[in-house]
């Protein structure tokens, strides 16, 4: 039965750099090489022996050598250059190259010089110091292609969630705003807001006299998060403030942190946006900014979206060939092209930009199809620019409006009445100000959330982090890394997780401060309190493996695939399905190494479906991704402890920093 199951179900579509869909790929890519000219037949017939087709050239040349194409100055990884084969004639001597290319097909250049030349004009990361190293494919020329395009796209997604999670929070900008206002009410200016910390008293009611005691502790920072969202100290508490040495500091000198932490209310606004402008404008290791690099990353994702829809058969080679010249490698004449920006207006009110949607279509043509491309899913085709404007207002939720859209623009969009489109035309490169309209976007939801009613301290810096979030609009594969930080991993709607929390907590004094114990037993059970508030955190052996894998499975792309709800189901009547993670364990243990031969993969959080295989995940891949996890997951161990403490995590609605409830421990 398990057999008549698994034919049934076999997958048939399959992710653009699976091994089988590699191989066609080329084949397709010699056969346009030679129809347009930029190779010859000889050379076509002589390259398709990589495929290992019995196609014989006329002369008796060896077989093509296929070397992995190295750029020997450490430079970005370069998604368009991912899986990049060198090939060339063994044969000394023997000058002209090749180079296969995902993105551009079979190329043929008189040597490794003019290669090199080549794609410095092309790229711009590619140096006047660059090399070009090569490395020979070893085994199967396209498992291997397909394991160097999964590495680079896993990659990809982890650097670009790690400069995201680098986004100032509201502890950065409420301590900036803190500062200012002290060094404004003239305390000096050596006071560190993020590593000076205010201590809490407590009074002994039954006392006599009252007697005063330490009943907590927070760094000055916490406390300005603390009165920005409006929260109080509970009766029968007070700050007691400290100079660095850790002395308390005079009547006078604690009257004016009281006033500069008021002051912080009305500074956060200014603070917040200027260290998120620093943000976007900062210089990363490889000498770009931010934005630059978020510009990198919305061409990235683009032609991953372009290179799905030509391998899916949603877009023809000339569709394709004609969207490719809107990448930055491609300078070249792009008038047979239009692009234009969507915006949409509800019964009659002022537009509302939606950032992340673009019309492009071909007015050189008649008639002339067109596309709607959404950062999030990709590429849509209609057969005119009228249904595809059409489509965009048809959605009676409106939620992809709502999705591309500012948060101060929702009300408006929900409003009953018809909506209408507006485009225009961008007017500079169409990768640049893509990434301007998402930085302005995100600017916009600072000022809205800035403004919104104060919630409870712990769920304040969240809220403001959700709209923050712009994951869907750079690449929708960030969600499915399902990683703990700052975000959850779904992207849900803002108004569904705030809307009805507004007034929710004010006024309830936040963990960091305890509820009042006065001798050493209870001051134990508040530090056994505080520790495993930090333990609980720790995501362990088994999310290191869970992120591992997850970081693989999302280049895949599509609805979310979680290793934790994954299962592989072997062949045999009697066997039992294993959770992956369990398997990946084992092999990174040297427990098993035994291939996954004739079995399938199903899915179930808690139980296996064993009715319902994954067809897009096919045995062969999983493979693949195991040995990329395999080879990494010691280093990943490694990297998960010592980032622990530096590292926000997401718990819900609320979010905690392992740093600083360590950090009190210690105080």
């Amino acid at each position: 039965m398990r057999a008549i199951q698994r034919k049934q179900h076999m997958p048939t579509v399959l992710p653009y750099f699976f091994s089988d869909s590699l191989r066609s790929r080329f084949t397709q890519d010699i056969h346009d090489a030679v129809g347009s000219s930029r190779i010859s037949s000889e050379d076509g017939k002589w390259l398709q022996l990589l495929v290992g087709v019995s196609v014989e050239p006329n002369s008796d040349a060896p077989r093509p050598r296929a070397d992995r194409l190295i750029i020997g100055d450490n430079s970005p990884d370069n998604a368009e250059l991912a899986g990049a084969l060198l090939i060339s004639d063994p044969t000394p001597g023997v000058a002209p190259v090749f180079l296969s290319t995902l993105t551009f097909g079979v190329e043929r250049f008189e040597s490794r010089t003019s290669l090199l030349i080549a794609l410095q004009q092309r790229f711009g990361d590619v140096s006047d110091i660059s090399t070009i190293e090569a490395e020979r494919v070893e085994g199967s020329l396209f498992e291997a292609r397909t394991l160097a395009i999964m590495r680079q796209q896993a990659g990809h997604l982890e650097r670009l969630l790690v400069q995201l999670q680098e986004l100032p929070d509201l502890r950065a900008a409420a301590g900036k705003a803190l500062q200012t206002a002290l060094v404004q009410r003239g305390v000096a200016d050596s006071v560190d807001v993020f590593s000076q910390v205010v201590q809490i008293l407590g009074t002994d009611p039954g006392a006599n006299p009252v007697v005063s005691s330490v009943v907590g502790t927070q760094y000055l920072a916490d406390a300005a998060v603390q009165a920005f969202s409006l929260n109080v100290l509970p009766t029968g508490l007070i700050r007691q403030f400290l100079d660095a040495r850790g002395l308390v500091l005079p009547q006078a000198q604690s009257e004016l942190f009281e006033l500069a932490l008021a002051d912080v209310v009305s500074g956060v606004r200014d603070a917040y946006e200027q260290l998120l402008s620093d943000y976007w404008m900062s210089k990363r290791q490889d000498g770009r900014t931010v934005r630059d690099f978020i510009g990198h990353a919305l061409a990235a994702c683009f032609l991953q979206h372009l290179l799905s829809s030509r391998a899916h058969g949603t877009m023809t080679e000339a569709e394709y060939r004609c969207l490719l010249s809107l990448l930055p490698s491609q300078p070249g004449n792009v008038q047979s092209i239009r692009v234009q920006r969507l915006s949409v207006t509800v019964a009659g009110q002022e537009p509302v930009k939606l950032v992340g949607v673009f019309l492009i279509d071909f007015p050189a043509e008649q008639p002339s199809s067109a596309f709607l491309y959404f950062s999030l899913s990709g590429f849509l085709r209609f057969d005119d620019p009228a249904r595809a404007i059409a489509h965009v207002l048809s959605d009676p939720s409106r939620a992809e409006l709502l999705f591309y859209s500012s948060l101060n623009d929702h009300l408006a969009i929900k409003e009953k009445g018809k909506v209408e489109s507006y485009q225009d035309a961008f007017a500079n490169v169409f990768f640049s100000e893509f990434a301007d309209s998402v930085i302005a976007l995100q600017k916009r939801n600072l000022r809205y959330v800035l403004g919104l009613p104060p919630i409870q301290y712990e769920k304040n810096p969240v809220r403001v982090d959700d709209a923050l979030d712009i994951r869907g609009l750079l690449d929708g594969r960030l969600s499915n890394l399902h990683d703990s930080g700052r975000w959850r991993p779904e992207v849900l709607p803002f108004g569904q997780t705030w809307g009805a929390s507004i007034q929710a907590g004010v006024g309830e004094h936040p963990k960091l401060v305890s509820e009042p114990s006065y001798n050493w037993i209870g001051k134990l059970k508040k530090l056994d309190v505080l520790l495993e508030r930090v333990d609980v955190l720790h995501a362990g052996v088994e999310g290191c493996m869970r992120h591992a894998l997850n970081r693989y499975l999302a280049v895949i792309g599509g609805p979310p695939l979680d290793a934790r709800a994954l299962w592989i189901l072997p062949a045999a009547m009697d066997a039992v399905p294993v959770r992956l993670l369990s398997l990946a364990l084992d092999r990174v243990c040297g427990y098993t190494q035994d291939p996954l031969s004739d079995s399938v993969v199903v899915a179930g959080l808690i139980t296996p479906v064993l009715n319902r295989p994954l067809q897009r995940l096919p045995l062969a891949l999983l493979e693949h991704i195991l040995v990329c996890v395999q080879e990494e997951f010691p280093r990943r161990f490694e990297e998960q402890i010592s980032q622990f403490y530096s590292r926000t995590v997401r718990q819900l609605d609320s979010s905690e920093r392992p740093g600083v409830i360590s950090g009190l421990v210690r105080e």
